[in-house]
């Protein structure tokens, strides 16, 4: 039996994502055309592998994470990629393993107390990718994307890291991977609202008489 037809709705939520990242990782190395990225109410779950755990039995465990779009600009409507943020989407899932290593990184640098003399391996284990955010804000053509972490040294606060192509920005708590003022500081600028506008009605006439 087809397993998109036997999985529950969540699941088959799921599938349809997983699904969609396949056709965008074809499109790129093939460069074939498909529908533009829409991120309904501004947000999507999205599957992330190169975060997956192992619990101590050797268990995979899948990382899915919210995608949203705008950080603390996000809208509530559905947000339409523009290329550029199409192009940071692109980025977050075909370089995932490159990415993660910087990301932590970059935590394990971070000033807390908790982390002192630690290694990226350490972190590893100490986190868990909750959400990533593609900013609606740019610089030299790139949109920045933050992540936003469950950690175990603030479990109350998370941790975050605000990236802008390969490069760290600033990592600390979880609102990091979420503020719009960090990207701008770094020299970052508004980009245009992704939102789709509504068609236009056209206004009937009423009948002459």
């Amino acid at each position: 039996m087809n397993d998109e037809r036997s999985a529950t709705p969540q699941q088959s939520v799921r599938w349809v994502t997983l699904g969609f990242q396949r056709a965008l990782l074809r499109s790129i190395h093939g460069n074939m055309k498909i529908a533009p990225l829409t991120v309904a109410d501004g947000e999507m779950r999205v599957r992330m592998e190169a975060w997956d755990r192992r619990d101590d039995a050797g268990v995979r465990h899948p990382c899915e994470v919210l995608l949203s779009v705008g950080g603390d600009a996000m809208i509530f409507d559905d947000a339409l990629l523009t290329d550029l943020g199409r192009s940071a989407y692109e980025r977050v899932l075909c370089e995932a393993d490159s990415i993660r290593e910087r990301l932590l990184d970059a935590l394990a640098k971070t000033r807390s107390a908790a982390l002192a003399n630690v290694s990226p391996d350490d972190i590893a284990s100490r986190v868990e990718l909750r959400a990533v955010s593609i900013m609606r804000v740019a610089r030299d053509g790139i949109a920045y994307v933050g992540y936003v972490f469950d950690c175990d040294w603030d479990r109350e606060h998370g941790a975050g890291v605000m990236t802008h192509g390969e490069r760290v920005v600033e990592a600390g708590a979880g609102d990091t991977g979420i503020l719009s003022w960090i990207a701008k500081r770094d020299g970052g600028s508004s980009i245009a609202n992704d939102a789709p506008k509504p068609a236009k009605k056209s206004a009937k006439k009423a009948p002459k008489r």
